[in-house]
């Protein structure tokens, strides 16, 4: 069985939309959790006649919590022997998670990802990925992903076998960049990783998001990410270092060049913003 958890917070006017696509799927054992974090629209009403019409579809409210915890408590409430994680604003292509299930089996990979398709207000679509096939060890699948290669930061283009997550969670201290370190952590316990580098994902760029919203002390919390996966690393793996030390590089310098489009902000964490300065 493949359990998909989708955490929904005030997503009335998507949930319809995110039907359709999980009914495209083609997924003969499948689960739906929808959790549902304390919506205060309509999103409580409309997941329950989903519920009454569809008996895979399962809802779990609980009062809001975040997208981590409610991702987390999908993953403590799931029976399948896959996951998977969408967004309820966010779409699949027909038959993806059937084929990244079927992949998953024949590889017996402990992860698969896809690329994604990127979608903005304007209408504007652009793909990432080669439609090329690649597979990967371990360590192999960590370097790749620490150099921003065909492994990106996102759960949510990526099937994971349920033994590879075991008691990894999100951690719910981290307001932003939560993907980074739960994905990381599953690929230090993933001894096969395949990268199927084809659309398969559609992401819509909700200008309103938590990734694109004005910059507050929390877009720091990826350096707290960064500093557990160095604790994490083993020091006799160089290769691994150095490509945590590019990661560390690059997001130094996003972080600067953020503040510096945001003058009050970078003007109220003058010391950060010189020590990312210099780093840069």
């Amino acid at each position: 069985m493949l359990s998909l958890i989708i955490p929904v917070y005030n997503g009335e006017e998507y949930l319809h939309r995110c039907l359709e696509t999980i009914l495209l799927q083609g997924c003969n054992d499948l689960e739906v959790l929808f959790v549902d974090d304390g919506s205060t629209d309509g999103s409580s009403r409309i997941l329950n006649e989903m519920k009454s019409e569809y008996d895979w579809i399962r809802v779990i409210e609980q009062v809001n919590s975040g997208v981590s915890a409610a991702r987390n408590r999908g993953i403590s409430e799931a029976k399948g022997e896959y996951l998977a994680f969408l967004d309820c604003d966010d779409e699949l292509y027909p038959d993806a998670l059937n084929f990244m299930m079927n992949e998953a089996k024949k590889s017996n990979a402990d992860m698969v990802c896809c690329a994604t398709e990127f979608r903005s207000a304007s209408r504007s679509t652009y793909e990432f990925g080669t439609n090329n096939r690649y597979e990967y060890s371990s360590l192999e699948a960590r370097i790749q992903y620490l150099l921003g290669g065909k492994i990106t930061i996102s759960a949510w283009n990526k099937l994971f076998k349920r033994e590879t997550i075991g008691n990894i969670r999100f951690n719910e201290d981290i307001a932003i960049h939560e993907d980074k370190l739960f994905v990381y952590e599953c690929l230090c316990q993933a001894d096969r990783v395949v990268v199927e580098d084809k659309p398969m994902y559609v992401y819509y760029q909700n200008e309103s998001s938590t990734c694109h919203v004005q910059m507050t002390a929390k877009w720091f919390d990826v350096m707290k990410v960064l500093d557990v996966i160095d604790n994490q690393i083993d020091e006799e793996a160089a290769e691994e270092k150095d490509a945590l030390i590019l990661n560390r590089f690059n997001t130094h310098k996003y972080l600067y060049r953020k503040m510096s489009r945001e003058p009050s902000f970078m003007k109220s964490h003058i010391e950060k913003s010189t020590a990312y300065k210099e780093k840069c």
